[in-house]
């Protein structure tokens, strides 16, 4: 792939996790890393960045997740949908509805990203 053929991936990859990233920022918005001054804005920086943002948000929410509900998500949510469906919707409307988190096995804990405030 020619370097302008990765640019353009990054773009559409970043535009791809807008939503995503969008819904989890809302709802979580310490997980978004405070910028530096002197940070970079490349789009290759920036969707990295981003990945590790929602990944960051993923593992926030998984105390909220119910293995029932996320195995009936995982049946219901058809393949290539990204909004609102699945493991990480179902998280986030458990959080806001005010769920109890469940308790992870003390080798599934958080791990620190340095992004935390």
């Amino acid at each position: 792939m020619t370097l302008a053929g990765c640019r353009r991936w990054d773009k559409r990859s970043l535009a791809a996790l807008k939503p995503l990233w969008d819904d989890l920022t809302a709802e979580l918005p310490h997980i978004v890393c405070p910028a530096t001054d002197n940070e970079e804005n490349s789009v290759g920086f920036l969707l990295q960045r981003r990945v590790v943002e929602i990944s960051d948000g993923i593992l926030a929410l998984r105390p909220y997740r119910s293995r029932a509900v996320e195995e009936a998500a995982r049946r219901a949510v058809t393949p290539g949908s990204s909004r609102g469906g699945g493991p990480g919707g179902i998280s986030r409307r458990a959080k806001r509805a005010g769920g109890a988190p469940r308790q992870l096995p003390p080798n599934r804990s958080r791990r620190s990203t340095g992004c935390e405030r």
